[in-house]
């Protein structure tokens, strides 16, 4: 069962704004009590993934509801801030949005360790290699 105790330090833990130590004297209690009654509790933790969810929801129906009003901010922000960070910053974000993050392409060379490998046997065993998968080996 949630108690008044219970429900004070669930809303504490939710907002996020104070320590464990701090919720708990806050609550009038011990920070054993918080870990052992609340934080280890599956139904007071059930019931803080309950409110965290409906904090969720509530938030992502506001954004919706003003959807468009905050696109044409953006775009506008795009256009015709004053700061050249805010602007390209505005219009990165347009484009990630329509076409997806960007990701960075490593081109990775690999030079081969000649001095360590016998050049002659490599190309012995390519080679032998060759005549078991039937692969032309061009050698210099």
């Amino acid at each position: 069962m949630i108690d008044n105790e219970k429900d004070m330090a669930i809303q504490l833990l939710i907002e996020g704004k104070l320590s464990k130590v701090a919720i708990a004297k806050k609550v009038g209690r011990s920070r054993q009590w918080l870990y052992e009654s609340v934080i280890n509790d599956t139904l007071c933790m059930a019931e803080v993934d309950r409110r965290l969810q409906i904090v969720q929801t509530q938030g992502m129906n506001t954004i919706k509801a003003n959807l468009d009003s905050n696109i044409q901010n953006i775009i506008y922000l795009s256009k015709n801030a004053d700061s050249e960070k805010i602007r390209a910053d505005c219009s990165m974000y347009l484009i990630d949005r329509c076409l997806g993050k960007t990701t960075t392409h490593l081109e990775i060379k690999a030079e081969p360790v000649l001095d360590t490998v016998d050049k002659k046997e490599l190309l012995e065993d390519f080679e032998q290699f060759n005549d078991v998968i039937d692969v032309d080996v061009i050698t210099e």
